[in-house]
């Protein structure tokens, strides 16, 4: 299918244009929209420089379908326009961040299953978490690995260490996501694990 030139050039980027075009050929519900804002360029402009869900030009979308579209239009508003869309829809409460009760989790875990956290970017838990290590009786002692670096050695040392003294040690094993590879190593690690005696060691991976 050969695609019509991006007729709106001047308030349209390409990228922009491109997706229009996709959205038209491969969604049912966008069909001819390319056409439409070609043919309706002055709406369409001021509905991409003041993108808004109650625009008249949406009338005939979904929620999620005006929201895949407006994220075309204006991909750095997709965040505003998606928490708009989920308290619209959901409600606020499904917005709100509230923060990881960091005792309650190591309260309600064990020895044998790591603690995950979803982090939002710009977080970090390492201080928190240190605190939280020495305010228990006795202390804990934390040792923090960062990931990616080959030391798959060194964490399961650390972690066999914890195991075999009994140690108050909580080991904190950052960037996961660039060492996937490992991360079959450590589950079969923490498997192997005997269920008693319980201990205090823990695995942290936020």
């Amino acid at each position: 299918m050969v695609r019509q030139k991006n007729a709106a050039s001047e308030w349209l980027s390409e990228k922009a244009w491109q997706g229009i075009c996709e959205l038209s050929e491969q969604l049912e519900a966008f069909k001819g929209l390319d056409k439409e804002i070609v043919e309706k360029a002055s709406e369409w402009k001021a509905l991409k420089e003041m993108p808004s869900f109650s625009n008249k030009l949406l009338e005939s979308y979904t929620p999620l379908q005006r929201l895949i579209l407006l994220s075309v239009f204006r991909p750095d508003k997709f965040a505003e326009l998606a928490r708009e869309l989920v308290e619209s829809n959901l409600g606020n409460q499904y917005n709100e961040h509230h923060p990881v009760n960091l005792e309650e989790a190591f309260k309600s875990s064990n020895h044998k299953h790591p603690i995950v956290a979803i982090l939002s970017p710009g977080v970090n838990p390492i201080e928190s978490l240190k605190t939280l290590a020495m305010s228990r009786t006795p202390q804990h002692e934390v040792i923090v690995f960062s990931l990616g670096k080959g030391q798959g050695k060194e964490v399961r040392t650390a972690i066999t260490r914890a195991l075999a003294t009994h140690a108050n040690m909580w080991i904190v094993l950052q960037n996961c996501h660039l060492a996937t590879s490992y991360l079959p190593s450590l589950e079969k690690l923490l498997d192997d694990m005997h269920e008693e005696p319980r201990l205090n060691c823990r695995v942290w991976l936020p």
